[in-house]
């Protein structure tokens, strides 16, 4: 989790597997501003998830984003714009 920083100066703080990988959340935000709806991030998407679960990386719970627009009355066609944080995968997947 911490690349090259020794498990002692964080390992009391957060709880890690024996792979040293802690659990983190992924969320994605949504506005509705007048007539446009943005997405704030698109989450880690599902592309890339088994290359990613053989490195550093196992997730757990994760829903499809066009899922979770549904169940709130959205239509994934509905979103106008995406707005990217930064480009590291699970904000941009």
């Amino acid at each position: 989790m911490f690349g090259a920083v020794p498990r002692t100066a964080w390992g009391r703080r957060y709880e890690a597997d024996h792979l040293n990988r802690c659990v983190l959340a992924m969320q994605i935000g949504l506005v509705r501003v007048e007539d446009r709806i943005l997405l704030i991030d698109t989450g880690v998407g599902t592309k890339h998830l088994e290359r990613l679960s053989r490195s550093y990386y196992a997730f757990h719970q994760l829903t499809d984003p066009a899922v979770t627009l549904t169940r709130l009355g959205i239509r994934p066609d509905d979103v106008t714009d995406a707005i990217l944080t930064h480009l590291h995968f699970d904000h941009c997947g």
